[in-house]
């Protein structure tokens, strides 16, 4: 079972939402300014640059957070600050470039996507004290999964979209695992069902040690029992 969650700095909050929701909402951005209702914009070099801007924004974040170091909290709110701006500025070049229906519609798909970012630091919180992963780790941890949640995403975005070309029941396939799922977490949440997850330790009460050893290697432990 997972450990109780550790209070965590007040600094991680802001920058954990703004890497993981503008990577997201800005690798989706020519997506969003394409819609029924307006003509698409999309094109091969408008998807070139986005790709080409969401790794350039990548690899910045590798080169910064290969030193190891706790985010104090204004490096947290610098750091969010510029993720906030990067989208709003491209939201006001493709608002003066192709016109307010287009710029309209992208910065409202960029407000949605903020606003559903925020359960992700639920997410982040629970894995990285499960883990028990270091305070100067955290950041680089942090992007790893970030980057990881991305390719797996495009990845399953292409087979779904494939599998509903080919076989147009699909939608009915997800749609079922969707309502399926529902109907479970509502019967557990009136049960009052415990929802904590088991992350496979091998002995009842053992909690992980810390796996990492540094930004470039993990370490190989075994399961802790407290004293």
């Amino acid at each position: 079972m997972f450990p109780s969650i550790p209070e965590f700095p007040a600094a991680f909050l802001p920058l954990a939402s703004s890497v993981a929701q503008t990577s997201t909402t800005t690798a989706t951005t020519a997506t969003t300014a394409t819609t029924a209702t307006t003509a698409s914009i999309a094109s091969p070099t408008l998807w070139w640059v986005t790709i080409a801007g969401v790794v350039a924004l990548f690899v910045l974040d590798f080169l910064i957070t290969r030193r190891p170091h706790e985010v104090s909290m204004g490096e947290a709110w610098r750091w969010s600050a510029f993720y906030v701006a990067v989208p709003v500025a491209f939201g006001v070049w493709l608002w003066q470039r192709y016109g307010g229906d287009q710029g309209l519609e992208f910065f409202t798909g960029y407000l949605v996507e903020k606003s559903l970012s925020v359960d992700n630091l639920f997410v982040f919180l629970l894995l990285l004290g499960a883990f028990a992963v270091p305070r100067e780790l955290q950041q680089r941890v942090l992007l790893i999964g970030v980057a990881g949640a991305l390719i797996l995403r495009g990845i399953f975005i292409a087979l779904g979209a494939g599998l509903i070309a080919t076989f147009s029941w699909t939608f009915l396939l997800f749609g079922a695992i969707l309502l399926a799922t529902a109907i479970k977490v509502g019967r557990d949440a009136v049960r009052g069902a415990d929802h904590s997850v088991d992350i496979g330790l091998p002995a009842h009460g053992a909690h992980p040690a810390p796996l990492l050893a540094g930004p470039d290697r993990v370490c190989r432990h075994a399961a802790v029992r407290p004293q």
